[in-house]
């Protein structure tokens, strides 16, 4: 998976939770539940300060970092609204990437507890229930079919949440009682959904084998963290 461009300011302290085996290169510090590979596709990476620590209980003073990035990692919390207060609570800025309400429908990841839509400019969040409809269609799919995987890619609205917040997350939980925020029988929001295409740069890579892409692209994203690091070093 590839990172977001986040457009952080090269001075602010930027921690990630869930940093796992492919953290951001712009974190200056990371931080993971886990040192097993437990709920992620790789070894965990730590060529950084890590830190380990539940995303629910940070060990970190009030307002440490200026920004918190959390990709595919809320979805897995136990406690949710603790979790977001956290964020909230160690940064002034940050970033939150989920699977959206349809990424969650079609693709049920077993371990995933939370559906999370976005909604203007809040996170609505609903405890996961029901079994997973489609299996692993959807997932064999995205192996074995680039169309599959450069439609996911090119609509990112579609199948993610990507929230930006200053200040605080907002949120709110809904119970099973309460309506889906987002109304997909309405054709201004679907034109709104798919309005949202993502550069061809990004969703043209799932025509090119995973292997020979991460073999080009891997030592690209070492030099920029190393880069980052050093100019980090230098500033102090």
């Amino acid at each position: 998976m590839s990172h977001p461009d986040l457009n952080i300011s090269s001075g602010a302290r930027v921690l990630e939770i869930g940093s796992g085996h492919n953290p951001h290169p712009r974190a200056d510090v990371l931080c993971d539940r886990y040192l097993e590979d437990r709920e992620r596709a790789g070894t965990l990476k730590r060529d950084r300060p890590f830190v380990l620590a539940d995303g629910g209980a940070l060990p970190f003073v009030d307002n440490a970092f200026d920004y918190v990035i959390a990709i595919h990692v809320v979805e897995h919390a136990d406690d949710v609204a603790g979790f977001l207060g956290e964020l909230s609570r160690v940064a002034r800025a940050g970033y939150v990437e989920t699977p959206s309400a349809i990424g969650e429908h079609l693709f049920g990841w077993q371990k995933h507890r939370w559906t999370i839509w976005q909604h203007e400019t809040r996170l609505h969040i609903r405890a996961r229930a029901g079994r997973r409809q489609f299996g692993r269609l959807f997932h064999h799919l995205m192996r074995v079919d680039p169309q599959m995987t450069a439609l996911y890619y090119r609509y990112p609205d579609l199948f993610r949440v990507r929230h930006h917040w200053q200040g605080e997350v907002s949120y709110r939980m809904l119970s099973e009682d309460n309506p889906d925020p987002i109304d997909l029988d309405d054709a201004e929001v679907l034109s709104e959904l798919l309005s949202q295409r993502a550069p061809a740069r990004h969703w043209l890579r799932a025509y090119v084998p995973r292997g020979l892409r991460d073999r080009l692209w891997q030592p690209i994203r070492d030099w920029s963290a190393r880069r980052h690091r050093a100019a980090g070093k230098d500033g102090e």
